[in-house]
């Protein structure tokens, strides 16, 4: 497939959240290996930043899903998107169940199942059975 170079910020004031949002992407998901698909897919320009402005949950899910079937119907396109949020979902547990609650529609929607892999990222992410 022919892949697109191309980073992208929703608009130009969220300069500070993409390139805040890259360098984590260099330092932490890179870095620390979080991610084995993240520096192929930077190295090759192939990460998409889209910074949300949901005001609310609900908006929240309704975007990542909408930037989901983007993705899957995007074949010429990016190998990673990023939605980031600032304000919402600062609450780890929180953030964890929306996060399940958008996973199970990826996979109860037939043009995503297979397709798109949600993978979550949040500053208080923990794993089961860490301390």
């Amino acid at each position: 497939r022919n892949r697109r170079t191309v980073l992208y910020a929703a608009v130009e004031g969220d300069a500070a959240v993409h390139d805040a949002t890259l360098r984590w992407v260099e330092r932490a998901v890179i870095g620390l290996n979080l991610c084995p698909w993240a520096k192929p897919a930077l190295t090759r320009g192939h990460i998409l930043i889209k910074v949300s402005h949901a005001s609310s949950v609900a908006e929240l899910k309704e975007e990542v899903l909408a930037e989901a079937r983007k993705m899957a119907a995007d074949e010429d396109g990016q190998d990673t998107w990023l939605v980031v949020t600032e304000r919402l979902l600062p609450d780890f547990l929180h953030y964890n169940a929306v996060a399940n609650a958008i996973d199970d529609e990826i996979d109860d929607d037939e043009g995503l199942r297979g397709v798109v892999q949600l993978a979550t990222f949040h500053p208080d992410y923990s794993f089961a059975r860490s301390t």
